[in-house]
């Protein structure tokens, strides 16, 4: 059988593209895909993704599958070349039992651990980063007291100084919507795929999860 696997971030570096085709005896499974690849995932903490959903190394594979691997996350919301504060303040609003609105927004910062940045982009793995999200703002809302909440990720390329996430909460109590906000934003940069591509004055990087990795180029 074959199976179809994509490769996000560094990992696409190292492969020498986005995805590979890969043939497999029937009943393999996951761990056995990586045996294959072993060269190209060395040293990398990964995630795996089977025809969009998140598995561990003893799923079983099928011909045709998909089969996404990806080092650790960099933060996401949902997808969107822009958004509005001020429509996002209005729907978490909406409802009369909300006294306190809280809204975090992520801005691209010029210095980041000494290095210059000139722009900042991203990359998505945009299947499954849609139901993530789509489960987080469905967490948080089943917290104590919250009733509204918006969760946005501008896609593309930036520069310092622009806004590229923006977490809005609307609570009963103010207790209540610093919490929910807070913690959407963690889970937001845990469970979402998506990576950053950071270039600087020093080359370029990716960010996976809390480390830099992979120059591509330096100056």
């Amino acid at each position: 059988m074959q199976v179809r696997v994509r490769f996000f971030g560094s990992l696409k570096e190292r492969a020498g593209g986005p995805e590979i085709s890969v043939e497999l005896p029937d009943g393999s499974r996951v761990e056995d895909l990586l045996r294959n690849i072993e060269d190209l995932i060395r040293g990398v903490d990964i995630m795996i993704a089977v025809n969009g959903r998140r598995v561990d190394e003893k799923q079983i594979l099928s011909d045709g599958d998909t089969v996404a691997i990806f080092p650790p996350v960099s933060g996401g919301a949902y997808l969107s070349k822009d958004f509005d504060i001020n429509e996002a303040l209005k729907k978490v609003k909406s409802s009369r039992m909300v006294g306190a609105v809280v809204m975090f927004i992520g801005v691209v910062r010029e210095k980041n651990e000494g290095y210059t940045v000139k722009e900042l982009s991203y990359e998505v793995y945009e299947d499954m980063a849609r139901k993530e999200l789509e489960k987080i703002r469905e967490e948080a809302l089943k917290m104590s007291g919250v009733h509204e909440v918006v969760i946005t990720h501008r896609i593309g390329t930036f520069s310092p100084g622009e806004e590229t996430l923006l977490v809005a909460v609307g609570a009963e109590h103010r207790d209540q919507a610093f919490r929910a906000a807070e913690w959407a934003v963690e889970q937001v940069k845990k469970r979402v795929p998506i990576w950053k591509l950071e270039v600087t004055d020093q080359g370029s990087f990716w960010i996976e999860g809390e480390r830099r990795r992979s120059l591509l180029r330096t100056k």
